[in-house]
């Protein structure tokens, strides 16, 4: 695993999305959900990068985190695993629906 520094920074993006509860629970509104970008690296490279993505390509809901002793940094990591993990695990049946549904368009 690389080593990164304490004063180390790298840059999030956090998207707006309505909160779902399993069962019979009601929504919870609107919650963000934050997205890590980039590894840590230097504080300037990072405050540059930002300023790219934001003003050039026009990218919006980023924010610049210290990476400190990576608690968080890599707690974000897990939660965006496991959210891609929950994406990808599809049955057979349901691909099979999803291309019946497709064909009949």
């Amino acid at each position: 695993m690389a080593a990164f520094s304490p004063d180390d920074h790298y840059i999030i993006r956090s998207v707006p999305t309505m909160a779902h509860w399993p069962g019979n629970l009601p929504n919870r509104g609107i919650v963000p959900v934050d997205t890590v970008l980039t590894k840590p690296f230097r504080e300037k490279s990072a405050r540059y990068t930002l300023f790219k993505w934001e003003h050039i390509l026009g990218m919006s809901g980023l924010e610049l985190k210290r990476y400190g002793d990576g608690r968080e940094y890599r707690r974000l990591l897990r939660e965006q695993a496991r959210s891609r993990k929950k994406a990808r695990n599809l049955t057979i049946g349901e691909v099979a629906e999803i291309i019946e549904e497709v064909e009949k368009l």
